[in-house]
């Protein structure tokens, strides 16, 4: 990160202004818990530590209603795409809440208002992107199949609905063979057009031809700059070598448009039918402009325009590494209006009891579910997934090990506070009127510095690090055994107070409020002279976690 980060005790001279923009969901469906401990989870915790150091962070999402998915699961469920997406973009906003994963604005981009605002962000892309002189029209050759569509009789739809491209369509991958679909292979990052694919298939009826259709890419030369500008957001290495097959084995080029109804239009009089614009390229670039246009409701320039002082920061999953590194880097460099992000952050997946989450087996936690599940602490939860989380290799959410872990984590704590009540309320009834003490114990207070600085340098690498930022607070809870007296006892919750805020918010404000002080825990403020509140400190010795309540949460 390239901002600073102080010591304990101590105030920022020069706060930052952070946005952190993660790439969206598709609309298709609820947030699943691989979902929330991947990117959401891992920029959650570090707009909190951004906030705790006195940066001045916004975190931002939108959902994407229009790509093809949400039109196939919509389809086949008989449902209108429009009101099923806006349906199941309430549902991830509550899964992301179930975690206390929160946002400074979230708006519904199929709200008529939103869309209109959505709209106009497309037009004024689009028009910078011609301007810029790298968009090419492209003539294909696109599959049709003899599917019914809904709502128009056999043969009569019209075009853009009989086309099989997206979540409709499948192959071999051209550059590696291995199975695909949609455009991107996931297996070796290549980009292709479906003519171009062996074995097409139409998984909704079958192929019975190809049309033309003329649609727009984006040209990435020089591929040098994008090389470039990949190690300036210090792309961590297996990520840039998935976007570098992606140049090797394709064109250095990236789709811009598809044939659609469901979508933002690019308007163009060379199209022979209505073109929208593409979820991994335009449009996801297109969604973190139009965040930015709520920020700018607030007082100032959109984050996004050129020349804007504001941090970018984004994240996604390693499926998503090619639109990010290529589509929206891409279409940054590639006009002059919009600038592209400072940093992006890529994790793998988290995997459920071993193996992928599915919703087609019911392999699948909700993320919605997790809301009063008996015996279930969100921050703990939160500090199980921080220890697990995907960021060098995949993760995996183990049902046994997560209960285990949270029960042991509960009842320590439990341990750990009523010490501390018990030695804070003796203070209070032998010295009644004691002015709190003007220092923190340095005996708690010199490892906490150490502690909280180990967290820091978990944040200004190439990558975040968060098993070990979480691995801080297991030391933390093991310097809690040895206070005895009233100053330790007050420097070690305004310390884990500090320290957990980014992991365990609930129980960090918690103690920050019966250490005797207002407002949100703030390294600045360790030292500020307060008198505890001893009733305050909050007990964890409700009902136990159960592995049979996390089983009851898949379908």
């Amino acid at each position: 990160m390239p901002v600073p980060f102080p010591v304990l005790g101590e105030r920022i001279a020069k706060p930052a202004e952070i946005v952190i923009s993660p790439v969206n969901l598709t609309a298709n469906g609820p947030a699943h818990l691989g979902h929330a401990g991947g990117p959401f989870l891992r920029m959650d915790v570090l707009a909190r530590a951004c906030r705790r150091a006195g940066h001045r962070v916004r975190q931002v999402l939108s959902n994407d209603h229009f790509e093809n998915h949400v039109v196939v699961k919509a389809r086949a469920l008989g449902r209108d795409p429009a009101a099923f997406a806006r349906e199941n973009d309430r549902l991830i906003a509550r899964g992301l809440a179930a975690l206390d994963i929160t946002f400074d604005t979230f708006p519904d981009t199929g709200d008529p208002a939103v869309l209109a605002r959505f709209r106009d962000v497309a037009g004024a892309l689009t028009r910078a992107l011609d301007d810029g002189g790298k968009v090419l029209l492209r003539r294909e050759m696109l599959p049709v199949d003899d599917a019914s569509v809904a709502g128009f009789e056999a043969g009569a739809a019209p075009i853009e609905e009989r086309f099989c491209i997206g979540g409709w369509f499948g192959c071999n991958c051209p550059a590696c063979g291995a199975p695909s679909g949609s455009f991107f292979c996931e297996a070796c990052g290549a980009h292709y057009s479906p003519s171009e694919a062996p074995q097409p298939r139409s998984r909704r009826g079958n192929i019975t031809g190809f049309v033309e259709s003329a649609c727009l890419y984006l040209d990435l030369r020089p591929v040098e700059a994008l090389a470039q500008n990949w190690a300036r957001m210090r792309i961590e290495a297996p990520f840039r070598e998935v976007a570098q097959r992606f140049l090797d084995n394709s064109r250095p080029e990236i789709r811009l448009t598809v044939p659609g109804l469901h979508g933002l239009a690019w308007d163009d009089r060379r199209f022979r039918d209505s073109q929208i614009l593409f979820s991994y390229s335009s449009l996801l670039f297109a969604h973190h402009i139009l965040l930015g246009t709520f920020l700018a409701d607030e007082g100032g320039s959109n984050p996004f325009e050129a020349g804007h002082p504001a941090l970018l920061i984004g994240a996604t999953a390693i499926d998503n590494t090619v639109p990010m590194l290529a589509g929206v880097t891409g279409c940054a460099l590639a006009q002059t209006r919009y600038r592209g992000f400072d940093r992006i952050y890529f994790n793998h997946f988290l995997h459920l009891d071993g193996e992928k989450f599915s919703t087609s087996r019911g392999h699948v936690i909700w993320s919605h579910d997790l809301e009063g599940v008996p015996g279930l602490e969100t921050d703990i939860l939160r500090w199980y997934l921080c220890s697990i989380t995907p960021e060098e290799a995949a993760g995996n959410f183990m049902r046994g090990e997560c209960v285990a872990f949270h029960e042991r984590v509960r009842v320590t704590l439990d341990h750990r506070l009523q010490a501390l009540a018990a030695i804070l309320a003796a203070e209070a009834q032998t010295k009644p009127d004691a002015d709190p003490d003007p220092d923190p114990d340095p005996a708690i207070a010199a490892p906490m510095r150490d502690l909280l600085q180990t967290q820091h340098e978990c944040l200004g690498g190439d990558g975040l690090r968060l098993r070990r930022f979480a691995a801080t607070l297991d030391a933390a809870l093991v310097l809690g055994e040895a206070i005895t007296t009233p100053a330790q006892a007050q420097a070690w919750m305004r310390g884990f107070a500090i320290l957990a805020s980014p992991v365990m918010p609930r129980l960090a404000q918690e103690l920050w409020r019966a250490a005797g002080l207002d407002g949100a825990p703030q390294c600045a403020d360790f030292a500020r002279p307060a008198k505890p509140v001893p009733a305050a400190l909050p007990r964890r010795d409700g009902p136990p976690l159960t592995r049979a309540a996390l089983e009851a949460l898949s379908p």
